[in-house]
């Protein structure tokens, strides 16, 4: 019985990622494949839901919004101390 083999950019759509991603896991042999003349071809079987991506219901720049800047933390400060322009 033979396995079903896929191409890089049908394993990039089954695990939710680039497939320059698959490519670059597929080179430090993190994903098994077979390269048949120049293309490389995955089995199905070796996608295994661990490397399916998961996607986060926020960005981290929303989580971390709450949080001044730094560029916010030295407006104020300048407030604070009345510099304005370079001047104390």
């Amino acid at each position: 019985m033979s396995e079903h083999l896929v191409t890089i950019e049908e394993a990039a759509d089954y695990i939710s990622c680039h497939p320059t991603t698959v490519r670059r896991m597929v080179q430090r042999g993190e994903i098994p494949a077979l390269k048949i003349g120049r293309q490389y071809r995955v089995r199905m079987s070796d996608l295994v839901p661990e490397f399916q991506a998961t996607k986060p219901d926020a960005p981290k720049a929303v989580a971390r919004a709450s949080e001044p800047s730094k560029w916010t933390r030295v407006l104020s400060e300048l407030q604070r101390t009345g510099a304005r322009n370079g001047r104390a």
